[in-house]
């Protein structure tokens, strides 16, 4: 696939557009031209063909020089929101803009609202240029859908302000999770496979979170001789949890043992763990012997 002109890129990134992709085999693929092309036509930008990238980015120049405010703005808890504006120097000169937020709950308030710094040059030449800033939105908003006014001009500008909570709420006695293979958790200074450590630690972050479970495969007792089959669906017991998977630090003997905490941090042991650890699949019968 031919590579796509670094303008083209450049454009895609201030658009939002990804440029590629890892593959299963963790090579990146990085799209081609005429798909950006595409993608970025679909989402409103004026381009046609790679060789458009520079005079679409001045068209969005130009648009972005005669639209003031950038149309949503999000303050996670209600807290250090912020909002793109492109202002002339004399706004910016003010320090402050006089905005009404008229909140989802049908209240408004009036407030000044810090101006921060120009961020870049002017983004348009001649007798107006502008200068790209941020609105610092209040530290104090309610949760919700917002609608910020902001005179300038002598004309209203609006924005939508979302205030978004960092924890889901629970409702109807329903709660949300995640899904992670045990097998996948590893951890530095582990065994080169997840483990029951692991899986506790995930626990009390989802916990921590708001989430109520962690779902993974299952960890029944696997076989991993001659052959070796270490798939979880195909377990030669299901009367037993795969040994595999503890994390011998956690053991109840661990802290009575001390031979074992030695053979743990033994060199050749630790070695042996560093080296597990660095590779991208699992070696089944390595962690079998490490353990």
């Amino acid at each position: 696939m031919p590579e796509s002109p670094r303008t083209l890129l450049d454009l895609a990134a201030r658009c939002g557009v990804e440029r590629g992709y890892h593959a299963a085999d963790g090579t990146w693929q990085e799209a081609g031209a005429e798909a950006l092309v595409r993608v970025l036509a679909a989402c409103g930008v004026p381009i046609d063909s790679p060789e458009g990238a520079e005079e679409a980015a001045r068209a969005l120049d130009r648009r972005q020089a005669a639209e003031p405010l950038d149309p949503v703005g999000v303050a996670w808890q209600g807290r250090g929101g912020r909002l793109a504006v492109r202002l002339t120097a004399s706004q910016l000169d003010a320090g402050a803009l006089s905005v009404d937020l008229q909140c989802e709950d049908g209240s408004t308030r009036t407030i000044d609202a810090p101006v921060r710094a120009p961020a870049g040059p002017p983004l348009a030449e001649g007798s107006f240029p502008v200068h790209p800033a941020e609105l610092l939105l209040p530290a104090d908003l309610p949760l919700g859908r917002h609608r910020l006014v902001v005179r300038l001009e002598g004309r209203e500008r609006t924005a939508c302000v979302i205030s978004a909570p960092t924890r889901a709420p629970q409702a109807d006695g329903r709660g949300w999770g995640v899904f992670a293979p045990l097998y996948a958790l590893r951890v530095e200074n582990g065994t080169g496979i997840g483990d029951y450590g692991g899986l506790a630690r995930l626990l009390a972050l989802v916990s921590r979170l708001g989430g109520r479970f962690v779902g993974s495969t299952p960890l029944l007792a696997m076989f991993v001789g001659a052959p070796c089959v270490p798939s979880p669906y195909a377990p030669i017991s299901r009367l037993f949890w795969n040994e595999l998977l503890i994390d011998p630090q956690r053991t109840p003997e661990w802290p009575e043992c001390p031979e074992a905490r030695a053979l743990w941090e033994a060199p050749a042991a630790r070695e042996q763990r560093a080296r597990l650890g660095a590779v991208d699949e699992i070696d089944y019968r390595a962690v079998r012997a490490l353990i």
